[in-house]
């Protein structure tokens, strides 16, 4: 906490910024890093990068200018700020620093030798973008610095963990507030797709996936996720049920901290009605939800839909028939 208070002291103080970061872990390093310059350009800072980005960076933000020069007014007494991300010795950076440098050391590897004027070296985040987004939310309290570019820069960080397994609790609530914060949802699924060209329907499953990310919910209790899609969520992407399978794949390949998942959607035509999809290994919750609410059963999957309209009354009944033995 204290280091947080020092680097937002540091901001408001000086005014010429540069930014380094990893090269050996560009896919995470990269985007934090964008992050940050997003941040200072917003806050009136003169900031610039030395080192090149990487391509992927061409389709994840196209419009992305780094080269902000510094101010030519900058004095003896005013040192450069280096912003230092994933780098956990300067050995490798000695060539960049200048002799009146200030040095803000951000890692979360645990071999960082703690070389900065400040340290900001957590161990916790799996990323450094969500580290990164740790840091931005302390300097931001109310939200107003979390652009469209921002939230895109991290959500590419973060997602460089998407084909791993588990993502965190808090990894997931995170990619949510990134969504809700405009990430911008094509450039998502370029990378997903790690492709440069994307059809019209890979574009609205990933759309949809995306809302998907943002509206789930856990119980860590009843080891247990779920997203309620109205149909204003289907509007917003220009998506229908049709293109949820993907998301369905995704959600229930193991990538996330629960075991039982189920999501609820407005049936897009009369008659009026509830539909949903329950996923789990365990055949005894597989058994309630078919006795319950009828369907269909395959694999570990339960389809199925109800005449009650209201999501929330059949997200709750779902929830108290995993609670019963």
């Amino acid at each position: 906490m204290e280091e947080l208070k020092k680097l937002k002291k540091l901001i408001e103080k000086y005014q010429n910024f540069i930014i380094l970061f990893s090269e050996e872990r560009m896919c995470d390093s990269a985007p934090a890093a964008m992050a940050f310059f997003y941040i200072l350009k917003q806050l009136n800072k003169n900031t610039k990068f030395i080192q090149s980005l990487p391509s992927p960076i061409n389709f994840i933000l196209p419009d992305f200018t780094p080269n902000s020069s510094i101010s030519p007014q900058t004095t003896s007494s005013e040192p450069l700020v280096y912003l230092i991300i994933g780098i956990n010795s300067p050995e490798s950076i000695n060539r960049y620093l200048s002799p009146n440098s200030y040095l803000v050391n951000i890692d979360n590897q645990i071999t960082n030798s703690n070389f900065g004027n400040l340290n900001l070296t957590q161990e916790q985040p799996s990323t450094l973008s969500e580290l990164t987004l740790d840091i931005i939310s302390f300097l931001d309290e109310n939200e107003n610095l979390f652009s469209a570019q921002t939230a895109s820069a991290l959500l590419s960080g973060l997602l460089n963990n998407f084909s791993h397994s588990p993502l965190a609790t808090s990894t997931i609530q995170k990619i949510g507030f990134l969504i809700d914060h405009g990430a911008d949802i094509k450039a998502l699924a370029h990378q997903i797709y790690q492709s440069e060209t994307i059809s019209i329907e890979e574009e609205k499953a990933i759309g949809l996936c995306a809302k998907v990310l943002s509206k789930l919910n856990i119980s860590e209790r009843r080891n247990t996720g779920w997203a309620l899609l109205e149909k204003e969520t289907f509007e917003s992407t220009d998506s229908s049920p049709k293109d949820l399978p993907f998301a369905l794949k995704k959600l229930s390949s193991g990538m996330f901290p629960f075991q039982n998942f189920f999501l609820l959607w407005e049936q897009q035509s009369l008659p009026i009605e509830t539909q949903g999809i329950f996923y789990s290994p365990h055949l005894l919750q597989l058994n309630k939800i078919t006795s319950s609410f009828g369907g269909w059963q395959k694999g570990q999957g339960v389809l199925f839909k109800t005449t009650e309209t209201n999501l929330l009354n059949v997200k709750n009944k779902i929830l108290e028939l995993l609670e019963l033995p």
